[in-house]
């Protein structure tokens, strides 16, 4: 009978060592052909924001110049 080790018996069943804390997550971990469409959301949503951001802070400077002191 072979007997089993301790961490297989403790339900930890992995090869390698375990991740180190505080490890970035890298581009290669995706899959190539998500990239395309996640980045492209991405870049779509920041541009509509900036968009929508630079809108406000123009209609706030134009507010601010029309209204008198008083």
């Amino acid at each position: 009978m072979v007997k089993s080790s301790k961490k297989r018996d403790m339900g930890v069943d992995r090869a390698g060592p375990p991740p180190r804390r505080g490890t970035q997550v890298m581009a290669d971990d995706f899959p190539s052909d998500l990239e395309g469409p996640i980045l492209g959301d991405i870049l779509q949503a920041i541009t509509t924001t900036r968009k929508a951001l630079e809108t406000k802070i123009n209609t706030l400077g134009s507010e601010s110049r029309t209204t008198p002191l008083s």
